[in-house]
């Protein structure tokens, strides 16, 4: 009987294990999930990003800025990009959507010194994502200003500009780039 007993229960703690080790594979595979983008970064981080030759035009662009509650950092956010670009301040311009704003977005865009702010309002939260105020936007500059602009380039509210960013993405256009993505660092 004493055998029988140490032999149960040695069964039991065989199975007690086994639970323990299928589970600490589980975890294993899901902290490595985490992984996979150091690895992607690792394996592809040695490519040296696309270099686009120096433009020989310098071309009107629109920097358009959708907007949702950033009061607190969208006055920094233009004026950094009025003030810190290499590229001609007469060739951009700094368009600025308050979207479903409460706070104080409109008027500290205005006070930074975007050309224009609008301000769009709209109750149905599927019609609350960055998309709809871009294409406000684009929509307002495109009829406002026709013909103006040839490049537009939408930032986000809450980022800093590399000095040289303008002056890159239009080296990216006068080669041909449609759809160009900025690094953010």
């Amino acid at each position: 009987t004493l055998l029988n007993n140490y032999h149960t229960a040695f069964l039991k703690m065989e199975l007690f294990y086994q639970f323990l080790e299928g589970l600490n594979n589980v975890a294993i595979v899901l902290a490595s999930l985490g992984l996979i983008p150091q690895l992607i970064f690792i394996i592809f981080g040695g490519i040296k990003p696309r270099l686009f030759a120096k433009a020989k035009k310098q071309h009107k662009i629109a920097v358009i800025i959708p907007a949702h509650n950033e009061a607190d950092v969208i006055g920094g956010t233009v004026k950094a990009l009025l003030e810190g670009q290499t590229y001609p301040k007469d060739r951009f311009d700094v368009f600025v959507c308050a979207d479903n704003c409460v706070d104080k977005t409109f008027e500290k865009a205005k006070q930074a010194g975007a050309k224009k702010v609008i301000s769009r309002f709209d109750a149905d939260p599927k019609k609350r994502m960055a998309s709809y105020p871009t294409k406000a936007l684009m929509d307002m500059v495109m009829a406002d200003y026709p013909g103006e602009y040839e490049i537009f380039i939408r930032f986000d509210a809450d980022n800093r500009p590399d000095s040289h960013y303008l002056e890159k993405m239009n080296d990216a256009f006068e080669e041909g780039v449609e759809v160009a993505r900025g690094y953010e660092a």
